[in-house]
């Protein structure tokens, strides 16, 4: 499985199932979250096939999806600044 292939399962997954956080992302904000969500699991999924000798992507990305791609998407409400 490809880096844009996760990439894009995780953005299909936060439109389907978390779309409210989605929308407040913004679609490059997105795009660069989604990036580093499949960055962190072909990380993960290379150190499971490290301990797994013979292991597949597709059974490591199995084992691995859960811990980043298929997570809400972390969105951070920014404070407005306080009127003096």
């Amino acid at each position: 499985m490809t880096n844009e292939e996760m990439v894009q399962m995780t953005l299909n997954n936060w439109r389907m199932f978390f779309p409210k956080q989605f929308r407040k992302l913004g679609w490059k904000r997105a795009l660069v979250e989604a990036t580093a969500c499949a960055k962190l699991t072909r990380s993960e999924m290379d150190a499971i096939k490290m301990v797994v000798p013979g292991m597949s992507d597709a059974e490591a990305w199995t084992e691995a999806r859960c811990l980043f791609c298929l997570k809400a998407p972390t969105v951070i409400e920014e404070d407005e600044p306080e009127e003096m």
